[in-house]
């Protein structure tokens, strides 16, 4: 549900989808904002955890660096209602809550992915000459660029090695 989905909705229809009474709604939450602001957040926490759940017994930075990308390709799959409300708000919201809560994920994106980098540098496997916080944000950039798109069924995307191929173009710049 988008920011400007969930300020249309009712409590009423929130708390009957939910399987609760608005009462009980409104003892967890102050207003539809709050709610939203906290599924959100449980998105941000979810997704980080199970980015690095899912990658921290990789040892080699670039297969590592290629794990999360890839992870966060396959979100817009197994998680493509979560990375939906996410997007959608990014694209919508002109509240700064909202806004302030999308940018913790970036920035905590932009810090695992930066200590990685920064890690690949110094084992030499990535080069040492540029500001691993740029890799970490054009590798943001890469991913936010596929899942605003996907929708469009471009026929690219379609074939079954595009994302291992994408991946391996966007990390080409950073290999030594």
């Amino acid at each position: 549900m988008s920011s400007s989905a969930i300020i249309r909705t009712t409590t009423e229809k929130i708390a009957r989808a939910a399987g609760v009474t608005e009462p009980v709604l409104y003892r967890h939450f102050t207003s539809k904002k709050a709610l939203f602001l906290a599924v959100l957040d449980d998105i941000r926490m979810a997704t980080i955890q199970r980015w690095q759940d899912e990658t921290k017994s990789i040892a080699d930075p670039l297969k590592r660096l290629h794990a999360i990308v890839d992870l966060w390709h396959g979100s817009t799959f197994d998680h493509a209602m979560d990375f939906h409300v996410m997007h959608r708000s990014l694209v919508e919201t002109n509240d700064e809550d909202i806004a302030a809560s999308l940018r913790t994920f970036y920035v905590q994106s932009e810090k695992m992915l930066e200590d990685v980098i920064r890690e690949g540098q110094t084992s030499g496997v990535f080069r040492k000459d540029f500001d691993a916080r740029v890799g970490a944000w054009e590798l943001i950039r890469s991913a936010l660029g596929y899942t605003l798109t996907l929708p469009l069924g471009i026929a690219l995307y379609q074939e079954k090695d595009y994302v291992p191929r994408a991946i391996d173009f966007a990390l080409s710049g950073l290999k030594a």
